[in-house]
């Protein structure tokens, strides 16, 4: 691979991967309340999913790591069949947090959606479709540009959206499984919407989907799911 072809590489591997610090800082005794507490829904929420749900014979191993930290956000990273998720306390943050510490739904739905991510080895996916991507590039001959440069961008950035959607919709299905209610996730969507405003940034060039629009998504998908439920009741009692 050549200097440029590699450049590229790492640039768009460096926008679709999360790095975070390996340090774990203590938690504070009123963090650890709500740790315990979400410690369990994890457990409710592993049991029974793992490799039954794909009906695969190899098991899933899944675990939850907390990290005190003000950063509103959680992470997944997938390897060799474990999935290790990575959850900031500042989620939970009073002030400027997305979920509520007393809400046991609403942390299922940040760890079905990363559990989704996992099972679905995003992860692993885009950096295949990075390598790729510049691989076809370089068989053509054809040398680094901004033009294949923005193509390969735009197109890492539309399938991480799709990724997103997906662990959105995975996540509503191993919360139905696990027993817990998938209509937190429209609140906690509608509450990213307010806080973070209006997004100036072109859609083509996020590498989420807009909060508003996954509240939306999400809400037509589980609006659409009961419909099909009712149906199939109202059929078994004529």
């Amino acid at each position: 691979m050549s200097s440029g072809m590699k450049a590229i590489f790492l640039f768009l591997l460096s926008v679709v991967m999360i790095s975070a610090s390996s340090t774990v800082w203590a938690v504070t005794s009123k963090d650890m309340k709500t740790i315990r507490r979400f410690e369990q829904v994890s457990i409710n929420m592993f049991e029974p999913v793992g490799a039954t749900f794909f009906n695969k014979d190899s098991s899933f191993d899944f675990s939850v790591r907390f990290v005190d930290s003000p950063t509103v956000n959680a992470y997944a990273d997938f390897y060799d069949h474990r999935c290790l998720i990575i959850v900031f306390t500042g989620l939970w943050n009073d002030k400027n947090g997305l979920i509520h510490r007393n809400n046991d739904d609403e942390f299922a739905v940040i760890l079905g959606h990363e559990m989704g991510h996992c099972l679905a080895r995003h992860q692993d996916l885009l950096i295949e479709t990075i390598s790729d991507r510049l691989n076809a590039i370089r068989k053509r001959g054809e040398r680094p540009s901004s033009q294949n440069f923005t193509e390969s961008f735009l197109e890492i950035m539309a399938l991480s959206r799709d990724f997103e959607n997906e662990a959105d919709y995975l996540g509503i299905q191993f919360m139905k499984k696990a027993g817990y209610n998938p209509w937190a996730a429209i609140g906690i969507w509608k509450r990213a919407a307010k806080q973070s405003g209006q997004n100036n940034a072109a859609f083509y060039l996020r590498k989420h989907p807009s909060s508003a629009g996954r509240a939306e998504r999400i809400q037509r998908t589980l609006e659409a799911e009961k419909r099909s439920q009712e149906k199939e009741q109202n059929h078994l009692f004529r």
